[in-house]
């Protein structure tokens, strides 16, 4: 381990990080046209290939901002919005991707059902706005 003059870790001599070192498993190839976006979307902000479903955004040294990003890119492919609080607790492409399915599918049976406020609010993440009008009653 390299040393500065005074004796501590000289952290900038240090190699980059290789997360291939760190895979432990075989990579588990994406299943479903979403997992594939996902993958690629990791791939291309991380720049690691290849990445498997089952491989942890942490573990592959993904920062926060990376994966607003990502996410970003996400919403572009997809065409709507991802709520950034839920979307962030899922660590692996195969999460991630289950977790839009599952919004997405919401989404449609509620606009099925005639609910176009419910599914607003799920494409949201759940969060909705209350307005009022000037007498502070709820409209």
């Amino acid at each position: 381990i390299p040393l500065t003059a005074t004796g501590k870790v000289d952290r900038r001599a240090l190699p980059a990080p290789d997360a291939r070192l760190t895979r432990v498993g075989p990579v588990v190839a994406p299943r479903t046209p979403l997992e594939r976006q996902v993958v690629e979307a990791w791939e291309e902000a991380l720049g690691i290939a290849p990445i498997g479903v089952s491989d942890r955004y942490s573990d592959l040294g993904g920062t926060s901002l990376l994966y607003l990003r990502i996410l970003g890119r996400l919403e572009t492919v997809l065409g709507r919005p991802i709520a950034v609080g839920e979307a962030f607790q899922h660590d692996t492409p195969e999460g991630l991707a289950a977790h839009l399915s599952e919004t997405c599918d919401a989404v449609a049976g509620a606009m099925q059902a005639g609910d176009a406020l419910l599914a607003s609010a799920i494409r949201r993440g759940g969060r909705q706005r209350r307005h009022f009008d000037e007498d502070g009653a709820e409209r």
